[in-house]
């Protein structure tokens, strides 16, 4: 029997409808079991957590005297830093107990794919070992889609649980919880005993506390601003039918602060800008014309994907993140939503042309104007790199598009998400922005303090902004092709 250990009952079942043969399956509250759809003599059991089933003990369970809030108890730490756990869910933990009694001659970890999953999965194991030994070898689940092409994958590609990059992964897990228990136990015992709040505990966190403590601090800088004015002298300048705008750089002793085009006060400005006007006939110029790209936007990672949500549809991170993980676990819409990188592995570039090219096919031609026609010969890798520098890819599109409208008509939040991450794939695989990027220098010859700088660019191909016109902006600000 091979026992497949999910993180959570709907990923466990998702599983199930994957990669068992439908006829044979059983269903209990807290386990699917059944064979393999091509191997009919494979039993597997599919059986999952709900969240952590373990926490680290109290500073009372390793040392009595510890349960007083006494000061001169600091700091606690476990003797020999041995950290231990306490079951907080017990039939589940009980549940996986019998599972693994029946001797699996393997245990696939199908926890989610990411530091908290390993730390998950290794807690239940290692409250396991203190009653008896594991059978069997260990392997990993590394799940990316919860489709079910993404879960035959996983499951196919599933390899030995002791790797370098999962027991690394699996440690930082570690001294992550042991972190978060040192900082919490000693400082929230520390600051309630050393401030008087009324008799309430103070929260002191690896997180929290900080983040409080840069809110605070940016508030008093907002609240101990005093506003300054500045000013500047604007240019206009042409080249044949193409007008540029620019600045006036500001004498080194009359600049405001550390930039160039900003001046101190209106009587310079004023000064300034009546020379300007009186000698438009004497201004020299430099100019640097170079050829330069602008590549699309890469695909989204989560705290992209929540601030465009943000700027677009007025979504909280929370509520993004929500919605999000519907999409990813329900629907099935989305891969892996909680990514740090914007990355694709260079392992996946033909499965990401191949969905690009049936996206554009099947969903943009059908619901954009102007496209017909317009899909490149030769698309952008500029965002595939042979190795990435965290656990998951860029958030991609899957080609199980989710249901537009709910029963009265409204358009979905899942859908609009889904709309958002597909739009931000296509556009990341499409050619670069061509374009002259032109630097002009203006000066007076006898008055080395008369200076100006103008910037412009000159569009020799449009690119991808060409389709980001006529699908829309997914940045939510930015510069755009009309502009």
């Amino acid at each position: 029997m091979i026992l497949v250990v999910a993180e959570k009952h709907n990923i466990g079942k998702a599983i199930a409808t994957a990669i068992l043969s439908t006829d044979k399956m059983e269903k209990s509250k807290f386990h699917i079991s059944g064979t393999l759809e091509e191997d009919s003599r494979t039993k597997i059991c599919i059986a999952w957590f709900n969240g952590h089933i373990a926490e680290l003990k109290t500073p009372n369970q390793y040392h009595s005297p510890w349960k007083s809030w006494n000061i001169d108890l600091l700091p606690l730490s476990p003797p020999g830093m041995d950290f231990q756990y306490n079951v907080t869910n017990q039939p589940l933990f009980d549940n996986l107990c019998r599972l693994i009694g029946n001797e699996p001659e393997e245990i696939v970890n199908a926890c989610d794919a990411g530091r908290e999953g390993e730390l998950i999965f290794r807690e239940a194991l290692d409250l396991l070992g203190e009653q008896s030994a594991i059978p069997g070898r260990i392997t990993r689940m590394w799940i990316d889609s919860t489709t079910t092409t993404g879960l035959h994958t996983a499951w196919a590609l599933r390899n030995s649980a002791d790797q370098a990059k999962y027991n690394n992964l699996a440690e930082a897990a570690y001294r992550r919880s042991y972190a978060d228990w040192l900082l919490g136990m000693n400082l929230t015992r520390y600051a309630t005993a050393a401030i008087d709040f009324h008799d309430e505990t103070v929260h002191v966190g690896r997180v929290k506390t900080p983040v409080l403590g840069a809110i605070s601090y940016r508030e008093h800088e907002i609240e101990s601003f005093t506003r300054q004015s500045y000013y500047r002298v604007p240019i206009i300048f042409e080249t044949g039918t193409v007008h540029y705008s620019g600045m006036l750089i500001a004498p080194e002793d009359k600049m405001f602060g550390n930039t160039p085009t900003m001046l101190k006060t209106l009587t310079d400005a004023r000064y300034y800008n009546q020379q300007v006007l009186s000698g438009l006939t004497h201004w020299k110029h430099i100019d640097v014309n170079e050829p330069s790209t602008f590549n699309p936007p890469k695909p989204f990672d989560l705290l992209d994907l929540q601030r465009s949500c943000f700027r677009i549809f007025g979504w909280s991170a929370d509520y993004t993140l929500k919605v999000a993980q519907s999409a990813y676990i329900e629907e099935k819409t989305i891969t892996y939503p909680r990514t740090e990188s914007h990355l694709i592995p260079t392992g996946m570039e033909e499965y990401a042309k191949d969905l690009h090219s049936k996206i554009w096919r099947f969903w943009i031609e059908r619901s954009f104007d102007d496209v017909n026609g317009l899909y490149p010969e030769i698309l952008n890798t500029h965002h595939f790199k042979k190795k990435i520098p965290c656990d998951h890819h860029g958030i991609l599109p899957t080609l199980n598009r989710p249901v537009s409208a709910d029963e009265n008509g409204k358009t979905t939040d899942t859908y609009l998400l889904w709309e958002l991450v597909t739009k931000r794939f296509i556009l990341s695989m499409l050619p670069a922005v061509n374009m002259n990027s032109i630097r002009r220098m203006l000066y007076f010859p006898d008055d080395e303090e008369m200076r100006a700088i103008c910037l412009g660019e000159v569009i020799i191909d449009e690119g991808w902004m060409a389709i980001e016109e006529r699908i829309g902006n997914t940045r939510g600000y930015g510069i755009t092709l009309a502009q």
